[in-house]
């Protein structure tokens, strides 16, 4: 009551006039927020009808793209009904090494070069003379060969357990790095995991995956993956960022970029070093089976959508340029042939070498190679 009293009329008039102040502020501040609001609802609404109108152009793009994309898929349908027969005309048959070939590849002037279970390396140019032979390359079988299409230097692997690097220096190829003892076990599969760095990639019978990198013309394991059964292969997907191995516990889908296991494929075993390979551009993968299957997964999904019964265990399947057809060579001397659209057989080319098929790749459009046992063979393509 005594504060009461002590109100004068002035004091009133100030409190009320404080007051009267704050209500203005806050009316100017409320006005303010709103048309704040205002101008970023008509913000968003730009924005969205920016975003959808982009929307809008995509979806049109994507259209046009299939339409097309169809046509061309038409355009093979037709060209594959159209053929009556595919044959092969031998050019030329080489025979270099003592034991097995393991595996043969291109460099990009269409020399090629083969490496084998005798331990040596040979080079020959495109009509199959040799040109170079690299004696006890390794010291025991050697299993794969990767070239590097910038400097056409190559990296070999072997059941010795060591990698090697290999570059041409006064007009022969030398040995200039070895990462000895990369696994523990023999190694199936090298690849070059980044090309311009030269880093590494290699999987082993000790059912692990690593991933060198060079630094100070020496190379360091930066990543180990840890399968859970025997690694026979890898695949590099780079535009999907996935790194496919494939073995006998089956395939594994790793992200590329955090080294995690996206989907393991139990059913999708593989066999041999080779067996895995991407066909076409369908988004597709063809595994090579140790149960006379082949196996056909979507990459996207992840899962098998296809089994195909074959007459004999897969070692290599290769794409015929052009077509939507694809080779699988395996234990047996034939060559079976497969279209792509469909995955049924086309046809069987019989006794194309004296042994098991260790596999082929193509030198040109109509140009291919096969190996087995000591021999390569050159051949033509006609399809007809």
């Amino acid at each position: 009551m005594e504060n009461i009293k002590n109100l004068n009329e002035g004091n009133i008039n100030n409190m009320f006039q404080l007051l009267f102040d704050k209500i203005s502020f806050l009316e100017n501040e409320n006005k303010s927020i709103k048309q704040e609001m205002k101008t970023l609802q008509k913000v968003s609404k730009l924005q969205i009808k920016s975003l959808n109108e982009k929307i809008t152009q995509l979806q049109s793009e994507i259209r046009n793209l299939n339409h097309l994309n169809n046509i061309k898929l038409e355009k093979r349908l037709i060209q594959n009904e159209q053929i009556k027969k595919i044959n092969i005309k031998e050019l030329k048959t080489i025979k270099e090494h003592d034991n097995w070939i393991s595996y043969i590849n291109i460099f990009p002037n269409k020399n090629f070069i083969s490496v084998s279970m005798d331990k040596s390396i040979c080079i020959f140019n495109k009509d199959g003379k040799l040109i170079n032979k690299i004696l006890n390359a390794h010291d025991d079988y050697i299993t794969y060969i990767t070239i590097n299409p910038i400097n056409n230097n190559f990296i070999t692997c072997s059941y010795d357990n060591n990698i090697k690097i290999w570059s041409y220096i006064n007009n022969e190829y030398k040995n200039i790095n070895i990462i000895f003892n990369a696994h523990e076990k023999k190694i199936w599969k090298i690849l070059y995991y980044n090309i311009e760095k030269e880093s590494i990639i290699s999987c082993s019978e000790d059912c692990l995956i690593k991933i060198w990198e060079k630094n100070n013309n020496k190379y360091q394991c930066v990543t180990i993956l840890n399968h859970n059964g025997t690694l026979k292969s890898i695949l590099l997907l780079k535009e999907e960022k996935y790194i496919i191995s494939a073995g006998n516990d089956g395939t594994i889908f790793w992200n590329m970029e955090y080294y995690t296991i996206e989907k393991n494929i139990k059913q999708a075993l593989c066999y041999m070093t080779n067996a895995l390979k991407r066909i076409g551009n369908d988004n597709i993968i063809v595994s090579g089976g140790i149960y006379y299957k082949l196996r056909v997964i979507n990459i996207h999904q992840k899962i098998i959508i296809r089994e195909i019964d074959n007459i004999f265990q897969c070692y290599d399947i290769c794409e015929i340029p052009f077509f939507r057809l694809f080779f699988v060579c395996g234990s047996s001397k034939n060559i079976k042939i497969y279209r792509e659209d469909n995955f049924e057989s086309v046809q069987i080319i019989t006794n194309a070498h004296n042994n098991f098929i260790n596999g082929f790749l193509f030198l040109d459009n109509d140009i291919f190679l096969t190996y087995s046992y000591q021999t390569i063979k050159i051949w033509k393509l006609e399809i007809n």
